[in-house]
């Protein structure tokens, strides 16, 4: 399910890392403005560049995460926090 979210959503990320990486400049890009710069200079792949790292990270993130949140849910509810 993560990964199916992360494909979804990673061209919108991408969007987003290109118009705060230009906001320093004036004016910067805006998220049209992005998407206009990206398709022209890497086509539709460069709205998944990087994506493969992102969906190798996501199985080992969700195995500590969700441990993690389970024990802490416990512990709350047990009252040991």
């Amino acid at each position: 399910a993560g990964c199916c979210g992360w494909v979804t959503i990673y061209p919108f990320d991408v969007l987003r890392s290109r118009v705060i990486s230009t906001a320093h400049i004036e004016g910067g890009l805006s998220p049209l403005a992005a998407a206009r710069a990206c398709y022209c200079e890497h086509g539709l792949g460069g709205f998944y560049r990087g994506l493969r790292m992102t969906l190798l990270r996501a199985a080992p993130v969700a195995s500590v995460v969700l441990p993690v949140y389970d024990l802490c849910v416990g512990a709350m509810t047990s009252g040991a926090l």
